[in-house]
């Protein structure tokens, strides 16, 4: 900003002295000044979640250890884990390897929070996007109290902390999903290829990263019959193809790289293993629900009613002590059943509601308690948003259950759910606050409102008593396999004859290999193969089998032809988080770890 500068009549003014900095910082701070505090509160709570005990966090989970390895292989290797195209675009393990090589570089070596850095402040950034969707589309309340939601998600917090590419594609899908409405309502070519370079860039973290497109097809199509759409229908067209056209060629790199690797054939063939059909849909349906079930019996759960007093209380982002009861009543029943479950049926209805009937009902000035100065979208922009929601969880809802039940899975339908419940839980608010103000009982149901959520919170004190109750799982200790590399490590340079180099051979756990190399073991590499014993090597050779080499048939089918040749030194039983535990069909609590050494010839 420029200061400005002021001259009595007759003398020429001075110029400014104050520095180019000045102003910029200057603005800054005006900026963070003009920033809600409804924005800073859902920021601050998602930080507080997903930052407390970063301590205990590092490479866990299969492909964790696939992205998070490409650091350790050069140029004869292709720069990246064997065979990673199968599991993610190379976008999200660059970022990884950036992330790792920037830590090197200032001294922190490779700490396994690091490598959760881009997944926490993707995490915390989602957060805050639910935030903004909510209050750009429809008002501040709805984007409160979705953003508290979201902040205080088990489900989204512990996958926020981690290394995988669920969070960033979520992210990524939801300022994808923001641009098309914007698209659809004030079209820009600013929000048009925002629309297709956001979906570009949640497809090269992800293969399934195409999905916005899926939902702008399936919202415009749905829209010509409820009659949603405020533009021409060519335009709509125009636009529509366009942000598709966007998308694809921006994407076109990521695809042209996997051609030297058997194609995009070669992807969706490996990926065709993980899809059960519609024969398992509800068996997968069922298993996704007690997934969900787990997550929820945290206090994570009483955390977003007592954040919502709170806000209520300081009149921050519009919420009055209205929004508390049910919440508080709903969170309950979470406990037991699940939270999205309630946050999926509430939401679909909401919009349906919202879609038929979408005027906002007016607040009435006259109730002191509730007096708001808060935008609300126009009724167009919010039907249009309403369907995208709409067709987001429907779609989602559908094709889960058509895989194999990994919770993973479950985080982009969180978004749109939060959303829409929020739009409804606020319109149902709306409603019975000009409901009392009409029948002119106003001090009377101002008295019952505050004494509510204290009945409420006897109720759920007493429900906690019966109810399924622990900390949040996105708080557990990562570091077992870390633990275990160590232990592996130690005997390795306690059993090598002296000066005698060591390689480590590490069969299908690419975490172990992770947390071997970031130890400093430098002889230590991935193989899919037992073909090394034949090999004639001046090195002690060692192999790291673990569950996921005894889940393979290949591997079971090598040990019983080379499994004499080997002689085992120790093992370690590993207790593994939820993220780990709860992707395999097993759900066993501990993994167990065998170190085995090649026997030296003649012996």
């Amino acid at each position: 900003m420029t200061p400005v500068t002021h001259r009595k009549e007759g003398r020429p003014a001075k110029p400014s002295t104050t520095p180019a900095t000045g102003g910029s910082v200057a603005g800054l701070v005006v900026w963070i000044k003009s920033v809600p505090t409804s924005f800073w509160l859902v920021i601050g709570l998602a930080a507080l979640v997903r930052l407390w005990g970063t301590w205990n966090l590092s490479v866990e989970h299969f492909d964790e250890g696939v992205y998070a390895s490409n650091i350790w292989f050069g140029a004869d290797q292709g720069y990246e884990y064997p065979a990673r195209f199968f599991y993610a675009p190379p976008l999200w393990p660059l970022v990884l390897e950036w992330t790792q090589l920037i830590g090197g570089m200032s001294g922190l070596g490779h700490p396994g929070w690091l490598v959760m850095l881009p997944g926490i402040l993707c995490g915390i950034a989602l957060c805050g996007m639910i935030y903004s969707f909510g209050k750009e589309f429809f008002c501040e309340q709805v984007g409160l109290l979705a953003g508290l939601m979201a902040a205080c998600s088990d489900l989204l917090a512990s996958y926020s902390r981690t290394a995988l590419t669920d969070t960033p594609v979520t992210l990524c899908m939801l300022l994808a999903v923001r641009a098309m409405v914007r698209s659809l309502t004030a079209p820009t070519w600013g929000t048009i290829i925002a629309a297709g370079a956001w979906t570009a860039l949640a497809w090269s973290i992800k293969y399934s990263g195409w999905l916005p497109l899926a939902i702008l097809l399936a919202s415009e199509f749905a829209g010509w019959f409820l009659k949603c759409h405020v533009l021409p229908v060519a335009r709509v067209q125009k636009i529509t193809l366009t942000i598709c056209a966007i998308a694809v060629v921006l994407w076109l790199p990521v695809l042209w790289g996997l051609q030297a690797t058997g194609g995009y054939q070669a992807v969706s063939a490996n990926h065709a293993q993980y899809v059960t059909g519609m024969e398992q849909w509800f068996t997968q349906f069922q298993s996704q629900w007690e997934t969900i079930r787990h997550y929820s019996a945290s206090f994570l759960m009483l955390v977003l009613p007592l954040v919502v007093v709170i806000a209520s209380h300081f009149r921050i982002g519009g919420l009055t002590t209205f929004h508390v009861g049910w919440l508080t009543f709903l969170c309950i029943v979470a406990m037991r059943m699940g939270d999205l479950p309630i946050w999926i049926m509430c939401g679909i209805g909401a919009a349906c509601w919202g879609l038929a009937r979408p005027e906002f009902a007016e607040i009435h000035s006259e109730l002191p308690v509730v007096r708001t100065t808060q935008k609300v979208a126009p009724i167009e922009i919010q039907r249009i948003a309403l369907l995208f929601l709409l067709i987001w969880i429907m779609g989602l809802l559908v094709t889960i259950p058509l895989y194999r039940a990994y919770p993973r899975l479950l985080t982009p339908i969180y978004p749109p759910s939060f959303l829409a419940f929020a739009y409804g839980y606020h319109r149902f608010v709306i409603f019975r606050i000009n409901r009392y103000a009409q029948q002119g009982v106003i001090e009377s149901k101002r008295q019952s409102v505050y004494i509510s959520p204290l009945m409420l919170g006897l109720v759920m004190a007493i429900s906690f008593a019966f109810a399924p109750f622990d900390g949040p799982r996105a708080w557990q200790d990562r570091t077992a396999l870390l633990e275990t590399s160590r232990t592996f490590q130690k005997t390795i340079r306690q059993k090598a004859p002296s000066g005698q180099p060591a390689i480590v051979y590490i069969y299908g756990e690419p975490s172990v290999f992770w947390s071997l190399k970031s130890l400093g073991f430098d002889l230590a590499g991935p193989v899919q193969d037992l073909g090394f014993v034949d090999n004639d090597s001046p090195a002690e050779v060692w192999l790291v089998v673990g569950p996921h080499a005894r889940r393979s048939q290949q591997f079971r089918e090598q040990w019983e032809l080379h499994g004499d040749s080997f002689i085992k030194e120790t093992e370690s039983s590993a207790r593994v988080s939820d993220i780990v535990r709860r992707d395999d069909e097993s759900r066993e609590e501990a993994a167990l770890f065998e170190l085995h050494r090649l026997r030296r010839a003649g012996s």
